[in-house]
């Protein structure tokens, strides 16, 4: 957490957008609540979390994403709906973007 301030610092100065992730995390718990809360100060969170799972670990050690190990586990839906979350929020950028250019 020390190092996020001047992460952001550094993001906002090169003028790039960004979000945070919180992963590694207990699948609940009052720590995700104060995470999330304290970095939407700094910045956008998304709204879910990926939770620390075997999967994760051992999808690496085998060279594989977790949606290639466990299409149907836990850690997979997390990235998926990660990964739905990321295009929803770059395609709401295309779509303004082109609102300003038209």
């Amino acid at each position: 957490m020390k190092a996020t301030p001047p992460t952001v610092a550094t993001i906002r100065r090169l003028g790039k957008l960004s979000a945070f992730v919180l992963n590694q995390t207990p699948p609940r718990g009052y720590r995700i609540r104060e995470a999330t809360k304290g970095l939407s100060v700094l910045g956008m969170v998304a709204p879910m979390h990926i939770v620390s799972r075997n999967a994760y670990q051992d999808a690496q050690g085998l060279g594989l994403g977790v949606t290639e190990l466990e299409p149907d586990g836990k850690a997979a839906a997390e990235i998926r709906k990660l990964w739905q979350w990321i295009c929803k929020k770059l395609e709401k950028l295309t779509d303004e973007q082109e609102t300003h250019v038209a």
